[in-house]
């Protein structure tokens, strides 16, 4: 009877944080750069079910939880905007930003320059040019980049984004707001051949509307019947205790 009520609740539980992962997506279909969210729900764990003296006779499961949650690193489509500091990373490229927690790479290249005359990222972090240094534009300049990450003022290359590849993308952590974190063992490739940007476009978000749509469906439905699964388990307990009481 509790582990049937165990069990309902894990469900809940699970299906509460993919929902949560599903409208995370949804809300940021239009987001630049994004990268959805891949949940996949698994089992809590399974004890052996025993018959006194009679051995095994099968495994009950103890309920669901989220298995694993990873982002889904697939391009999203190039968007052109025409704007000179728009850039989309192609050819698995990455751009840096320096971030207090340290350097952080996204691929949401809505660039600006701000009142310091820094190049930056769409969070507001400097973005990281070749040999680490930020990149300066002059005040009044004209900035520009061109499809190798470099960067013009009036014309003029002032620097050039440090485009990066990695040879084990799949170990990147994402840490909000587009950012991911690279640990040593992902392979940080800096300027790798076939990495490039396109100008004047960015790169849309990688979200599938229509699967996501079917996912918050399904979601839901499990929603409902581990709900109800818990209302049945919880009147039949305390109907039990009621009886036990007389």
């Amino acid at each position: 009877m509790l582990r049937g009520l165990y069990t309902a609740a894990s469900g809940l539980l699970a299906d509460q944080a993919w929902q949560q992962a599903v409208g995370n997506n949804l809300d940021n279909a239009n987001t630049p750069g994004y990268k959805a969210d891949r949940t996949v729900i698994g089992e809590f764990g399974a004890v052996l079910v025993t018959r006194l003296g009679a051995g095994g006779v099968g495994v009950v499961g103890e309920g669901a939880a989220v298995a694993s949650s990873t982002p889904d690193l697939a391009s999203g489509p190039i968007d052109p905007t025409g704007r000179a500091l728009d850039v989309a990373p192609v050819g698995g490229a990455w751009l840096a930003v320096r971030t207090p927690q340290g350097v952080r790479y996204t691929q949401d290249g809505a660039l600006a320059v701000n009142a310091a005359g820094l190049l930056v990222g769409a969070q507001g972090y400097p973005v990281v040019g070749a040999g680490g240094a930020p990149i300066r534009v002059p005040a009044g300049a004209a900035a520009s980049i061109g499809a190798d990450g470099t960067v013009y003022a009036d014309g003029r290359p002032v620097g050039r984004l440090l485009l990066t590849a990695f040879a084990r993308p799949a170990l990147l952590s994402a840490q909000g707001d587009g950012l991911f974190q690279a640990p040593a063992g992902a392979g940080a490739r800096p300027f790798a051949p076939g990495t490039a940007v396109v100008p004047g476009a960015l790169e849309g978000s990688n979200v599938n509307e229509s699967l996501l749509t079917s996912q918050l469906v399904q979601v839901q439905a499990a929603f409902q019947a581990d709900q109800e699964s818990v209302r049945t388990d919880t009147a039949t307990f305390g109907q039990l205790l009621q009886n036990l009481g007389k």
